[in-house]
């Protein structure tokens, strides 16, 4: 056996640029700030999320990441869900290609159950670019 490694360490995937359609979005497991962040940004618009802004859960379809965009009450929110697929690296980097949802959670100063009609509707993106492992 060969007992000859690559003197680099194993460092994780913590750095994903991504786009489409005049989307940009960047999330960074750890930051300069030492916690997660997520930034959207749309046309004249663009948010930035920090630490349990973002709801992060692990799924068979990939890493989910959740932020509200809007909140409105007694109208709608808008949440956009990110799903990062599983990846592994020949290098510090590499393309990827992903779906994001742009959900449209349609309420009432009575809850969900007063909305007439559908309650949920989706948006689907596909996104593409690059996740990196980067040291902050």
């Amino acid at each position: 056996m060969d007992s000859t490694r690559d003197s680099r360490a194993t460092v994780e995937l913590n750095l994903y640029e991504l786009s489409c359609e005049g989307i940009t979005v960047s999330y960074s497991r750890s930051g300069l700030e030492g916690i997660p962040q997520l930034s959207y940004a749309t046309g004249d618009r663009s948010y930035v999320f920090r630490g349990e802004e973002i709801r992060a859960i692990s799924t068979e379809i990939g890493r989910q990441l959740s932020v509200t965009l809007e909140a409105s009450p007694d109208l709608e929110a808008i949440t956009f869900t990110l799903i990062l697929p599983p990846l592994n690296l020949e290098g510090d980097e590499a393309p990827i290609e992903t779906v994001a949802l742009i959900t449209r959670h349609r309420t009432s100063i009575g809850g969900p159950r007063l909305v007439k009609g559908q309650v949920l509707s989706y948006e689907t993106l596909k996104l593409t670019g690059v996740a990196r492992a980067v040291i902050f």
